[in-house]
């Protein structure tokens, strides 16, 4: 049985209160809000682009949600801040682990195209949100990422301050 630690991420509010407000004034546009569930939880899927995706979801979505967003991470480094790490030996667990954290009600994030992807077209997707869609019975949300593209971790402080590009979260 994994342990999950639910609502014991003191960081994440933290970033809720400085980060996440910061990250949102860089997102020119927000669209779709209206489609996420007030109540419950819920799967979101969404394109990859780059590095900072996870935090560009998390300053689009933060002020619409009752509970911390999770997010699947190919690192444990993220764990800190919502991330659900896959283990490499048992990819499998991370369906059971992002399964328990729905069922108490958190958002759960997957990119369904695995890691970053720097092109403009999408890479087939790995078939885990479907799956976890299937197994919960939650709604899959579907969004899109915009103006991430080719931002990797050192460069993101400087994508911040570049006032000539910005996203769209759709």
């Amino acid at each position: 049985m994994t342990t999950i630690y639910y609502d014991s991420m003191p960081a994440y509010r933290v970033l809720g209160k400085t980060v996440l407000p910061l990250l949102r004034w860089r997102i020119r546009s927000i669209s779709g809000l209206e489609n996420i569930p007030t109540e419950g939880g819920f799967i979101i899927a969404a394109n990859h682009q780059s590095w900072i995706d996870s935090a560009i979801l998390a300053g689009a979505m933060y002020r619409h949600l009752s509970k911390s967003l999770r997010f699947v991470a190919q690192s444990s480094k993220y764990r800190l801040f919502g991330g659900i790490p896959i283990n490499e030996y048992d990819k499998s667990k991370v369906i059971d682990i992002a399964y328990g954290y729905i069922t108490s009600g958190h958002p759960v994030a997957i990119f369904p195209e695995g890691n970053s992807n720097k092109n403009p077209e999408l890479r087939g997707g790995k078939t885990g949100a479907a799956r976890l869609a299937l197994r919960s019975g939650a709604q899959l949300i579907p969004v899109g990422i915009q103006g991430t593209s080719g931002v990797k971790a050192w460069q993101a402080l400087l994508w911040f301050f570049s006032f000539w590009r910005s996203c769209q979260v759709v």
